[in-house]
This record gives structure tokens, sequence and C-alpha cells, in this order.
């Protein structure tokens, strides 16, 4: 008697069920062509035509950045820090919108009027 795992049977003409690893894939049972030569195995050695440069590069790069600067600050560095700074409006940029924008009140726009 069959195991359960290795159960085939035919649905139609054309269908045959097999399970998923017992299904072999196109690329495996294709022709090649007579002309074309087989790949060749890679076998490595200590010849320095043959040997490989291999590096792995990881796409985590943290390693690489200088450390972070950390400073504690206390209340009292804030307060003498905020003393001596006084702000100027030069220090903030420009706002777009410059001029007065006058809304007339009696204005009908967007909804029913009278």
């Amino acid at each position: 008697m069959p195991s359960p795992t290795s159960f085939r049977h035919i649905t139609h003409d054309h269908h045959l069920t097999l399970n998923g690893w017992e299904v072999s894939s196109c690329l495996i049972d294709g022709r090649s062509c007579p002309a074309t030569e087989p790949a060749k195995a890679i076998v490595l050695t200590s010849d320095p035509e043959t040997v490989f440069d291999i590096k792995c590069f990881s796409r985590n790069q943290h390693h690489n950045r200088p450390p972070v600067r950390r400073i504690v600050l206390k209340k009292g560095d804030i307060v003498k820090a905020m003393k001596e700074k006084s702000f100027d409006v030069a220090d903030f940029p420009t706002i777009y919108l410059t001029t007065t924008v006058e809304e007339e009140y009696n204005a009908c726009g967007g909804c029913y009027c009278k």
C-alpha cells in the first residue's frame, strides 16, 4: 500500500497531482543546446588568478559613524546660557507672507447668500 505522502492520482488526462516537493522545475527538465558548453565548477585554489576577493558589506553602517557626543546640562547651565543669549529678529528665518490680509465680510462665496 502506498504511503499517503507519495499518493498520486489523475484527475484528467492532462493533470497529474503530486506533492509540491515532487514537482520538478521546468528549468531542470529543460533540454539544453548540444553546442552549449556545460558550466564548469569553480575550484578554489591559492592561484592569484582564480582567488576571488570577496568583501561583505552589511547595510548597517552605524559602526562607521563617530560616537554621539552627549552633554549633560544642569539647570544652572541653561539659565546662564539663556541670560547670555539675546534673540534678534535676524536670527529667525523670514516668513513668506509679509503683507496683511484684509477680509471682506460682505463677500458671498462658497455658500448660499441672500
